[in-house]
């Protein structure tokens, strides 16, 4: 659902003109990282969570994701090079 309300906002506020030239402007990299993120990383993400969460008490799950920042940034320092 998410999508929708963006797709909406974005064309009122940047005009049909941009958003097609972005569209049509994508590179095979970007529709990659588009389909990784929407696909592979949601479904193995909720799948996990979902595991999980049937497994053990929320009380022990739930902290995990206080973890989910920290290991995004270092993950992107280390592989991406990126800095803070």
């Amino acid at each position: 659902m998410p999508p929708l309300p963006f797709f909406v906002c974005s064309w009122l506020m940047e005009g049909t003109e941009l958003m097609q030239s972005a569209l049509l402007g994508m590179s095979w990299v970007s529709i990659d990282a588009l389909v990784y993120l929407a696909l592979v990383a949601t479904i193995v993400g909720y799948s996990l969570w979902g595991y999980l969460m049937g497994r053990y008490p929320a009380s022990q799950v739930t902290p995990l994701t206080l973890g989910v920042p920290v290991v995004g940034l270092t993950f992107a320092a280390i592989i991406l090079d990126e800095s803070l």
